[in-house]
């Protein structure tokens, strides 16, 4: 209710107040100069006045006077000084009283000047500050009773005065000043006493690990004694300071651990953190006697941060012998122990998972601290089925803990639930905003949360790291994800920047210097590139992250064999994760490396030949069913492949398709080519792309139905990107290997056609063509097949949500520029047929998209959008696109192309909702 007082600023000025009178008609907020009017408004001075009766009453329960008579009411209003509120209701704070009383002085001048004045004073008792209000002094008391009372006061004074006459006027000197040094003691008595009433109540707030309530009565207690040495209470202010610091400073560590570059905390510069606070502050040494150490821990007035402390740091310290002498310690200095606690810090519970889940089924959440229940829950793994449930109890019993809502949002992220995490870290933030971990863990969880909302988290996700860094900028891991944040929205020379300040701190940092080489290759730098992932992959040659943002960057630059023997060294370990040999042997094979193909097979038949799995099988069986081989070598592939079909459809949902891809190849190369169709037109039909049509074509030429075969094929080419530039990853090496192998099959005559002595017959087969040309960047080829496709089934080209008049087009736009394996010799007469011809398709592309935006939903013009885009960014119609390239074509070309990209402008604003 204080806290409305803030209001009184508000007052300052205005007329008169709304209050209800009391019960016998006097108004309680009458001030005595007001007393007997009947009407005419209230100054400032009589809104302080009423604003203090007001005050008096929300802290007593009654107004400062009241009588059973109107007149006896008004008598004690022009004549009594109010009864102090704190007589009345015991509980209500000195400050708060002093206040009040300034409000109800009788005299005008002795109270606030205005009602902002007793505002500002609230606000500073709200925020733990010393107040400017002062108790009234014993004269100044006498000075205003003479006042009010002349006739008695003079009678008095004569007879003092005569009093003093007789005795002298040395006499009277002496006794006006020991009445001085009277009240200075007496004043310095009543501030000594607030000083230790406010001490007694930061030493309370302390053992209750209260610390915004410590802090301001610390304050509080430091304003009232100023600069006197006042012995015994400067030594406990002093002494709270140091607590609140060592309490401070023990949080400190913890939060420390967010700054983690590459994701994994530090946990033994925390541990020796927690060591050198412990020694600094005077409690002990690790391995001291832990009955001494428990007994210097309960001796301070913060026994609760001390424990919270050693809880954690139990969690994560290194050494048997150290654990069990945090857990020791911690037990004997607990201040509430119980049976429950005991068994918490018992490290044979902690090293029994049963006994551990035991421990934590029986917990009594709501009766214990959220330190050790945390501490216990670090013993589960984060994938534990008991994690999250367990969290969630304690943010149940502890809605509004910091560590609590971070704990649990952390947890969720490990588990790849960004989206439900984010809620708990927007709690963590709302509940310390000066907590830099808060805004870190929800910038990355935003990140991470929703593709769908990709740039519009990432720009919140850089605004909260900017945030953070407002509160310390000297924060690394929050500099390396800024940089992320700003390379997702593509702000590349921010991104450099953030980067380059962390490797300024910390050269030796892989994550940076390999993110810093992302970087530097999107900016087309690629020798700095190359020497920031070089010297990555140096500091860490077996972080696996590291190894393929280097495999990537070499592929990238039309290094693949590079890139593979780079891998090849990374493998000689023998690592033991099967993400590290994940698209080894799909790369080899692709690279046309058979050999060493079969070599990496059977190093991971042999690693991982008896997972249980289910993705991790259905991997490494796929890797080694992409050729044919012996029935002895591919029985175990067979054997993985069943043993990831035979996975729970319900547990496995999205991956079950692939699961059961797996076992169709597998049946292919056991010759059961039946079932493998069944199997390809059913459940693996749902894997993306167009491997499961590439071996339903060569399962189907397998079982005899040729006609139906060369079909699937030439829908399975038609509708995948095949140029190499586009190749990037496993995936993309296996649709080209199962495509090579199709087409080896199903197209008796490609050796003739790649040699210009063939010309496809059918539809079908102009289109399976379509792969090996534009892999091999056969323009001429594949503009020509696209053109006579279109010619015989015109209906293709009309399909331009497809984009295959697009494709056309850019392998005609090449062929016209003279690039591509068999475009160098066309003649200038040819080369402008073909730019003439992409011009046409795209003209006829674009009318379509225009077409769709009459009455298009949100999601056909975002289409539109990408598509037109993509034109706008695709290298194969640079050259006519940007100027370097229009300069070179005759005038009237020139006009022609800077006509169509002038429409492809026009429709592009009306996708993004211009006029």
């Amino acid at each position: 209710k204080v806290g409305d007082f803030g209001l009184a600023r508000r007052l300052d000025g205005e007329a008169g107040v709304t209050r209800a009178g009391t019960a016998v008609g006097t108004p309680s907020y009458m001030a005595p100069e007001q007393a007997g009017e009947a009407t005419g408004a209230a100054g400032p001075a009589a809104d302080v006045y009423a604003l203090g009766s007001i005050l008096y009453e929300l802290l007593t329960g009654r107004p400062p006077f009241r009588a059973d008579r109107a007149d006896v009411t008004l008598y004690q209003l022009l004549t009594q000084d109010p009864v102090p509120p704190s007589r009345r209701n015991p509980k209500v704070p000195r400050d708060l009283e002093t206040v009040c009383l300034k409000c109800l002085q009788k005299e005008p001048r002795l109270r606030y000047a205005a009602a902002a004045a007793l505002g500002d004073d609230l606000d500073r008792f709200l925020r733990g500050e010393a107040i400017a209000a002062r108790p009234e002094g014993r004269v100044g008391r006498l000075a205003r009773r003479v006042r009010r009372r002349p006739v008695l006061s003079a009678a008095l004074a004569v007879a003092t005065l005569s009093t003093v006459a007789l005795l002298g006027g040395g006499a009277w000197t002496l006794s006006e000043r020991a009445a001085a040094r009277r009240e200075a003691l007496a004043d310095s008595v009543a501030t000594n006493r607030s000083v230790g009433d406010d001490l007694t109540e930061m030493a309370d707030a302390l053992r209750k690990s209260s610390w915004p309530e410590a802090r301001s009565a610390l304050e509080r207690a430091r304003g009232r004694l100023g600069d006197r040495d006042s012995g015994e209470l400067r030594r406990r202010i002093d002494q709270g300071g140091r607590d609140l610091a060592l309490a401070d400073r023990l949080d400190a560590i913890r939060l420390a651990l967010s700054d983690s570059i590459d994701g994994r905390h530090d946990y033994l510069r925390c541990d020796r953190a927690y060591e050198e606070e412990f020694r600094r502050a005077g409690l002990g040494a690790v391995l001291d006697d832990p009955k001494v150490v428990a007994g210097r821990i309960g001796a301070s007035d913060v026994p609760g941060a001390i424990v919270a402390a050693l809880d954690h740091w139990s969690s994560l310290a290194e050494g048997q012998a150290r654990n069990d002498w945090l857990l020791e310690v911690a037990r004997r200095a607990d201040p509430h122990p119980s049976e429950w606690c005991g068994r918490a810090r018992d490290p044979r519970v902690r090293a029994d998972p049963a006994a551990l889940l035991r421990a934590i089924e029986a917990a009594p959440v709501a009766e214990q601290s959220v330190s050790l229940l945390l501490a216990l829950h670090l013993k589960l793994p984060h994938t534990s089925p008991h994690s999250v449930p367990f969290l969630k109890r304690i943010h149940h019993a502890y809605p509004g803990d910091f560590w609590a809502n971070l704990t649990l949002g952390y947890v969720l992220t490990l588990q790849s639930k960004h989206a439900e995490s984010v809620r708990y870290y927007q709690a963590a933030v709302a509940i310390r905003p000066r907590a830099t971990a808060g805004y870190h863990s929800l910038a990355m969880a935003l990140m991470n949360s929703s593709k769908e909302r990709t740039l519009e988290n990432a720009t919140e996700a850089a605004a909260l790291l900017r945030r953070a860094l407002e509160i310390d900028p000297m924060l690394s891991a929050t500099h390396f994800n800024l940089g992320q944040a700003l390379l997702t929205l593509g702000r590349y020379d921010e991104a450099v920047r953030e980067y380059r300040w962390v490797l300024r701190g910390e050269p030796d940092s892989p994550m940076a210097n390999a993110q810093l080489g992302i970087l530097l290759a999107l900016q087309d730098r690629p020798a700095e590139a190359e020497a920031a992932h070089r010297r990555a992959v140096l500091l860490a040659p077996r972080h696996l992250e590291i190894q393929r943002t280097w495999r990537d960057f070499l592929l990238s630059r039309g290094r693949a064999d590079e890139g593979r023997r780079a891998w090849q060294a990374a493998l000689t370990p023998e690592p033991p994760e099967h993400e590290a040999w994940y698209g080894y042997a799909e790369l080899c094979l692709h690279l046309g490396d058979a050999d060493e193909y079969r070599r990496a097979c059977q190093r991971m038949l042999t690693k991982f030949g008896a997972t249980t799995s289910p993705h991790v099988a259905e991997r490494t069986a796929r890797a080694c069913l992409l050729l044919p081989a012996p029935a002895a070598e591919l029985a175990p592939a067979a054997a993985l492949a069943g043993r990831a079909a035979a996975a729970d459809r319900t547990k496995f949902k999205n991956a079950f398709p692939s699961f059961r891809f797996v076992e169709g190849l597998a049946d292919y190369r056991l010759g059961r080519f039946d079932r493998a169709v069944a199997i390809l037109r059913g459940d693996a039909a749902a894997v993306p792309g167009p491997s499961p049509r590439l071996l339903l074509a060569m399962a189907l030429h397998q079982d005899g139905d040729v006609a139906e075969a060369r079909k699937v094929l030439a829908d399975a080419v038609l509708n995948h990107d095949w140029r190499a530039q586009r190749v990037r990853d496993q995936d993309d090496w296996i649709r080209h290997t199962l495509r090579r192998e199709a087409e080896g099959l199903i197209l008796p005559n490609l050796p003739a056609f790649l040699t210009g002595t063939h010309q496809p017959q059918s539809d079908d087969e102009r289109l399976a063509l379509l792969g090996v040309c534009q892999f091999t960047n056969r323009t001429d080829a594949t503009a020509r097949l696209y053109a006579d496709a279109f010619a015989a089934s015109p209906r293709l080209a009309e399909e331009f949500r497809f984009g295959h008049r697009s494709n056309a087009a850019c392998s005609a736009a090449q062929a016209g520029c003279g690039r591509g394996a068999d475009a160098a010799g066309l003649g200038e007469t040819q080369r402008t047929q073909w730019r003439s011809q992409a011009r046409e398709w795209l003209r006829a592309d674009l009318a379509a998209w225009a077409k769709t935006l009459e009455g298009a939903t949100p999601a056909a013009r975002d289409l539109v959008r990408q598509r037109l885009t993509q034109w706008r960014s695709d290298p194969d119609l640079a050259e006519l696109r940007e100027p370097a390239g229009l300069d070179k074509l005759p005038a009237d070309e020139r006009k022609d192309w800077l006509a169509l990209w002038g429409e492809v402008d026009s429709v592009l604003t009306r996708a993004t909702g211009g006029k």
